[in-house]
């Protein structure tokens, strides 16, 4: 069996883990744990520029967010390889930034990982925003055709 857990740093998803190793993980399994990053947010307003479109934001500044970005990526890998280490050396971790949104790069990670079941925590967002904003559980369980387990 293989088993993709969506994991994104928060509480709900260390729940998630945990209940996933304690309640349905066996050692012939193959895990793997994902974190999708959403690039960085480079607010329009910095974007000021004359005719011709060129950005007027300054070179620093944008090195100074890309490499946020990278130390944002590197922390959370370490964090994911050492949770993973302890429950054994079989489990693969990935971080992976892209345009698409978490819940794509879940989907279509579970996919390409050809898994069994996928396992997500929530954020316990309340109805209206999460109506306004969307959700990263709701939008895999609409849109994943693999069984998904989502923990609260």
């Amino acid at each position: 069996m293989k088993v993709l857990l969506a994991y994104d740093g928060s509480a709900n998803a260390d729940k998630a883990f945990e209940w996933y190793f304690k309640n349905l993980h066996k050692d012939c399994y193959d895990v793997k744990v994902f974190s999708h990053v959403d690039k960085p947010d480079i607010p329009t307003s910095l974007f000021g520029g004359d005719e011709l479109g060129v950005p007027v934001l300054m070179y620093e500044e944008v090195q100074m967010m890309i490499k946020e970005h990278r130390e944002k990526c590197l922390k959370l890998t370490e964090e994911l390889n050492t949770k993973c280490k302890a429950y054994g050396e079989k489990i693969i971790a990935e971080v992976e930034t892209t345009d698409e949104g978490a819940g794509h790069a879940i989907c279509r990670h579970a996919t390409d990982f050809e898994a069994d079941l996928i396992v997500t925590g929530t954020r316990g967002q309340g109805k209206v925003r999460r109506t306004i904003l969307g959700s990263v559980s709701d939008y895999v369980i609409h849109h994943s055709k693999i069984p998904i387990t989502v923990c609260h």
